[in-house]
């Protein structure tokens, strides 16, 4: 069992379908902080850490030549958490407590 292999055309087709799913769910990420005007209770060493991760795997993908298939879910993923990144830095607080009522 362990001998068998995925094939390429498999992991192609995957590939494709994570498309519209990284599209519809990061776009629903960054227009819900626009519309709450906060990012809630995210980390902006988080979101650092993952734009440093997905352009890393885009820039080994490159090098490896990888096809434009494989490298555009992360481009695609790179381009939104760098603006909900940005969203983070506009929208966080200026560093006072506030106070409950």
């Amino acid at each position: 069992w362990y001998q068998r292999r995925v094939r390429v055309s498999m992991i192609k087709v995957i590939m494709n379908c994570l498309l519209p799913v990284v599209l519809i769910e990061r776009s629903n990420t960054v227009y819900t902080h626009y519309k709450n005007k906060s990012t809630g209770q995210l980390s902006g060493a988080t979101l650092a850490l993952q734009w440093t991760q997905f352009s890393g795997r885009i820039f080994t993908s490159i090098m490896a030549g990888a096809e434009t298939g494989f490298i555009m879910p992360l481009f695609i993923n790179c381009f939104f958490t760098s603006i909900i990144l940005g969203q983070y830095l506009w929208y966080k607080p200026n560093g006072k407590e506030l106070k409950a009522e």
